[in-house]
């Protein structure tokens, strides 16, 4: 279905018609599902984010493009839709960039109005990751295609696959999948997650980490309480999308409750090369299953060694990273709920290098330290601040 709303000459007709029309009609019924995040862009700002309080600051940005993006005056009868020209620029480049949280929430759906002005064919590809903001991506939803008179398609209720259930982070990002060879425009509105409210869960776990260590990697856990529980089921991925059971550790609460502190370690020996996922499912005593979010490690023999102290910390963080080669990586601090709190770019030489990190200015708590080669995940880690 594809609406002809906009024009290249801000004629900007029938859009708030057209959404009326279709909740008149019921198509946006919520089935008792929950209203995770809206973006509108009612306000006039270039990184515009969401105030609801789940998702209180999350962005949508436009990405890879030649020009900046900023939301349109025209046409202010209507709401202004979010614009990125200039996609003067390679196809599998540029994007829409979407960030949601869906914790205690499931069965999550997207809506989104997605549009092309008439400068040449443009095709979009939905995708998805739960890892990190670079991906790894995998795809979802339906691939759609503008003719190069242009148009526009509202896409209502797509549902997201289950490994985004209750996750702290989820990106999702509408790739721009043919090469533009002018500085025509596309446009984004009206993006709406929704998420059915969880149960209350017979587990809480409040920390998960894999660390690759003298050629193994070091899978921890933590619980806040359980509840009937039974058993955990590691899982690992190659492509964070098709997961398979490494072990299974039984619960350590007494007859399956606790309302202590409990820990949990496994060490999976001599992975080959390359980079790994990892993600928990929690059986309880009843066979209902929950997951965890999905953690990254990479695992390659000339990888940097990396050594965090002190941690706690409370000003400096120091970061001793053995180096394989001369090389630039990234270092980012987000806070657990997936707020960037610092990121900084340093050039290693060969050997042993150490980076410092002063952490003062940041509010106490807990953060996740991410180690970035080239845009892929290589070093994760949780930071305690106080």
């Amino acid at each position: 279905m594809k609406h002809k709303l906009y024009t290249f000459n801000n004629l900007w007709i029938g859009k708030t018609l057209l959404l009326a029309t279709i909740l008149m009609a019921g198509f946006f019924e919520s089935h008792a599902q929950t209203q995770l995040v809206k973006w509108d862009f009612s306000g006039y700002t270039n990184t515009p984010t969401s105030s609801l309080a789940q998702n209180n600051g999350k962005l949508v940005t436009a990405v890879g493009q030649t020009q900046a993006a900023f939301i349109s005056a025209a046409g202010t009868t209507y709401d202004p839709p979010y614009i990125c020209n200039g996609w003067n620029v390679p196809a599998n480049t540029a994007y829409f960039l979407i960030n949601f949280s869906t914790l205690n929430h499931h069965t999550i759906t997207l809506t989104y109005f997605l549009g092309a002005f008439q400068f040449g064919v443009k095709s979009f590809q939905p995708q998805y990751s739960v890892v990190s903001n670079v991906g790894p991506w995998l795809d979802f939803g339906t691939a759609v295609t503008f003719q190069p008179a242009g148009g526009d398609q509202l896409f209502t209720n797509v549902p997201l696959p289950l490994d985004a259930d209750n996750q702290p982070n989820v990106w999702v990002r509408l790739l721009s999948t043919t090469t533009t060879v002018n500085t025509g425009g596309d446009y984004i509105d009206e993006i709406e997650v929704l998420g059915t409210p969880m149960l209350p869960l017979s587990v809480n776990i409040t920390d998960f980490t894999a660390i690759a260590q003298n050629k193994q990697h070091i899978i921890n856990w933590s619980t806040a309480n359980e509840t009937n529980s039974s058993h955990f089921e590691l899982q690992v991925s190659t492509d964070a999308g098709t997961f398979t059971s490494v072990a299974t550790l039984q619960s350590l609460a007494n007859e399956g409750n606790s309302h202590q502190n409990l820990q949990y370690s496994y060490t999976v020996q001599e992975p080959t090369a390359g980079h790994y996922f990892y993600r928990l499912k929690h059986s309880d005593k009843d066979g209902n299953t929950t997951f965890s979010k999905v953690i990254a490690v990479a695992n390659n023999h000339t990888e940097a060694s990396v050594k965090i102290y002190p941690n706690p910390v409370s000003e400096v963080l120091h970061i001793d990273i053995l180096a394989p080669q001369n090389e630039v990586l990234t270092l980012t601090l987000s806070d657990l709920q997936g707020r960037l709190a610092t990121k900084t770019t340093t050039t290693l030489s060969a050997g042993m290098n150490q980076v410092n990190t002063d952490v003062k200015a940041l509010p106490p708590g807990t953060y996740t330290l991410q180690l970035y080669r080239d845009q892929v995940l290589i070093y994760t880690d949780k930071i305690t601040h106080h």
